[in-house]
């Protein structure tokens, strides 16, 4: 008779060669983890996970802040918060070298208080910024470099649908770990305007100095459009740090703000409004059924004990865990070029997240690191979701291979950020310790 971890780690290629060729994540999951169970545990035993998980498990309250979220994003989208954001953060930057590239950085950093997508960040911000960069020549190939990993702050600064994703996954405190997030994403911006100034420093012809001078009562004056940004924050961060708001009731107040601010700016447009409600339940329901999926696959990891032979091997090993720790970020990184963001989290964690803890890390650190990792993902080749969605927006004077060239500065700024987040724990910590 085959050993049950063997089953298990035959139904892990398994799943990766079939994600591999193009199929379904969620649905893959779900089919692999199901056929599992009914090769270990028999029909009877494979029906009742069936009825838990469809009726218990994926009934958990914390997923009611995700359509909140992404509802919150589409509302922030539509009442052009990043807009504002931009325009303001520009006119502050005046003539700085590479201002717009640094403007649109912080900006993306600024928009991840409102948007919880790095794609929808992305997307945005290569239509509102790359057309200003074009006009004053700066390097295409840099510019959309720079807007494809700056759209990742969005997933790192809360709000983030994933970091509900790792929550639920995990079962970590949500509150915790969006705390957690903001000072590490205004560290990884702060990385990429220091690295794009060293570089631009070597090559100052991919970004000209702008010739223009703002008068200081305009710069004033463009404060007022940062204000509904503002209160987004401090509905959300500032109910959660206060105890005020759990993150559901953060995630619904935030949305609720969003909606008023959008109605104030653009009046009552049903069209907006409705297209806002169905891009979240479209959203929505595509996270949910990976996780489901995800839940079927980690129960039959589970009852195999393929978790438990990893776990006890990789503990038993006799090297200090933070080479356990960096061991499994670089397999982030690798399966980061092939896999996309959610579909790496939810296959990886019921694995890795129980070892990490084991070996004395702290939850909303190994968090914050891992979608520091998964984020990079999405902005390295071949796969690099976000790179396509800057390139769908750029068009056609601008190719994939330019950008992945543009990316590279802001790759190595993004591996800097996390080495100084792991070797000071306290980035990621000080928040959540003083809200406890």
């Amino acid at each position: 008779m085959i050993p049950s971890p063997i089953i298990g780690a035959c139904g892990l290629l398994l799943l990766l060669l079939l994600l591999f060729f193009g199929l379904p994540i969620g649905l893959t999951m779900a089919t692999v983890g199901l056929l599992g169970l009914l090769v270990l545990t028999g029909i009877d035993a494979t029906f009742w996970s069936m009825q838990t998980v469809l009726f218990h498990e994926s009934f958990h309250w914390v997923f009611i802040v995700l359509p909140m979220f992404f509802l919150l994003g589409n509302f922030a989208f539509h009442g052009d918060v990043g807009k504002d954001a931009y325009e303001t953060i520009n006119k502050w930057l005046g003539r700085f070298k590479g201002s717009l590239l640094i403007a649109t950085i912080f900006a993306c950093a600024a928009m991840g208080f409102a948007s919880g997508s790095s794609l929808a960040t992305a997307g945005t911000f290569t239509r509102l910024a790359l057309p200003e960069m074009r006009r004053h020549d700066y390097n295409l190939g840099l510019a959309c470099g720079a807007i494809a990993c700056s759209g990742t702050l969005a997933a790192l600064i809360p709000p983030s649908g994933m970091m509900v994703i790792f929550a639920v996954l995990c079962g970590s405190s949500l509150g915790k770990l969006m705390i957690a997030g903001i000072l590490p994403g205004i560290l990884t911006a702060v990385c990429f305007v220091g690295t794009l100034r060293v570089y631009l420093f070597f090559r100052p012809e991919f970004a000209p100095v702008l010739d223009i001078k703002i008068p200081l009562k305009e710069k004033i004056k463009s404060l007022k459009w940062v204000g509904p940004l503002l209160l987004i924050i401090v509905c959300i961060l500032g109910g959660l740090y206060a105890g005020v708001f759990t993150p559901t009731e953060a995630g619904a107040m935030g949305a609720l703000v969003t909606l008023i601010f959008f109605i104030l700016r653009k009046g009552i447009r049903y069209r907006l409004i409705l297209e806002s409600l169905m891009d979240s339940i479209r959203i929505s329901c595509m996270i949910f059924i990976i996780i489901i999926g995800a839940m079927f696959f980690s129960r039959f990891l589970a009852v195999s004990g393929f978790i438990d032979v990893i776990s006890k091997f990789l503990l038993s090993l006799p090297v200090p865990p933070h080479v356990v720790l960096i061991a499994i970020l670089f397999i982030y990184l690798i399966l980061g070029t092939f896999m996309e963001a959610v579909a790496i989290m939810v296959l990886t964690l019921p694995i890795f997240f129980p070892i990490l803890t084991k070996l004395g890390f702290d939850e909303a650190l190994i968090g914050i690191v891992v979608l520091m990792l998964v984020e990079i993902g999405v902005t390295t080749p071949p796969l690099g979701t976000n790179v396509y969605v800057v390139k769908s927006a750029a068009g056609e004077d601008v190719t994939l291979e330019q950008i992945f060239k543009g990316i590279f500065p802001f790759f190595i700024a993004y591996l800097f950020a996390v080495a100084l987040v792991i070797t000071f724990p306290q980035i990621a910590l000080f928040l959540p310790k003083l809200m406890s």
